[in-house]
């Protein structure tokens, strides 16, 4: 399929699922509150104290960070620390969980969203897309050790001369490589994933294998595809960054900066969707079954009776067998 065509069917069908939209950001609500709200009263019960801190904090100079510092203790040090181990686990494991039933969700090409048929899928595929999850993280790890290999292999060949400049086009180079390998290992995950779904495969290592030679194949178009949902969402950072320097800080300025970012967020969500829809319609289809032949009793029967029963031609009266031997008699 065209990758334009499946975009198109792609993100049509992610809008009709909007309900999902807004399960998946009211969960990261609850989720960002959670690592808000300690956050927010340590600095209300501590720095807020300052006037001095709080003038810093209104355009967040750098001069803030040794101001709190004065109040930083190592017991809430590691009171922060475990809170933000504890939400980026949750969001990591939530990322895998909603992924299961949404790819299940795109692979049925089904238009009505049921919660108890979306959480039924989430649980069936969660251990092994969590496999395929940590089959991915060596991948990239892979790829990271590659990236440190070229570049020590330039600090090698071009480290100790007097002109900087091929150094600065092989640190672009590498910039565009590592960014170009980071698409082709994600897209190659998200068509394991459908093809776990698709074909209920048990291996994730295998289905990660298939996927990485399947966006192989397909790279021009993965590139088109992600390509274009780059645009789209430095298009929702451009929007928030204008509100941000455009609203007020104070009142209902504050209000509206709070609903911006949300809209960001949910229309961010919806874009992942919208892209895992178009790599659900760009995914292979099954092959089509042989034609049905004649049945087995059928053509058994035709191939034993056939030729046994003569021809007869029309008006002719058809001898039964052993009637010959009936008229001859004894000898």
């Amino acid at each position: 399929m065209n990758v334009l065509t499946a975009m198109r069917l792609g993100f049509s069908r992610a809008v009709r699922v909007r309900r999902l939209w807004f399960l998946i950001w009211f969960f990261y609500l609850l989720l960002g509150g959670i690592l808000v709200a300690p956050v927010a009263i340590y600095f209300a019960a501590n720095p807020g104290h300052s006037l001095w801190s709080d003038q810093l904090l209104k355009d967040f100079d750098v001069q803030w960070l040794p101001e709190i510092g004065r109040y930083w203790h190592s017991e809430s040090a590691l009171t922060l620390a475990a809170v933000l181990g504890v939400t980026v686990l949750l969001a990591v494991l939530s990322q895998v969980f909603f992924a299961g039933g949404a790819m299940a969700l795109f692979t049925r090409k089904e238009t009505r969203y049921v919660n108890r048929v979306f959480f039924e899928e989430c649980a069936r595929y969660f251990w092994r897309f969590f496999r395929l999850f940590v089959f991915a993280l060596i991948c990239y790890g892979i790829l990271r050790a590659f990236s440190g290999l070229l570049n020590k292999a330039a600090d090698k060949i071009w480290g100790e001369g007097m002109v900087a400049q091929p150094l600065v086009y092989f640190g672009r180079f590498r910039l565009v490589l590592d960014a170009l390998l980071f698409v082709y290992v994600n897209a190659a995950m998200d068509f394991a994933k459908l093809r776990i779904v698709n074909e209920n495969r048990r291996s994730a290592v295998g289905a990660g294998f298939w996927g990485l030679r399947f966006a192989a194949r397909n790279y021009l178009r993965v590139l088109v595809l992600f390509a274009v949902v780059l645009a789209l969402g430095l298009l929702l950072i451009g929007v928030y960054r204008g509100s941000t320097d455009w609203l007020p800080r104070t009142g209902m300025g504050t209000l509206l900066l709070a609903v911006v970012t949300q809209v960001v967020l949910l229309c961010r969500i919806g874009l992942r969707l919208g892209c895992w829809a178009a790599e659900a319609e760009m995914y292979p289809p099954p092959p089509e079954p042989p034609p049905p032949g004649p049945p087995l009793v059928d053509s058994l029967v035709g191939a034993v009776v056939a030729p046994t029963l003569p021809a007869r031609e029309a008006g002719a009266e058809v001898p039964l067998p052993g009637a010959d031997e009936e008229a001859a008699g004894p000898a």
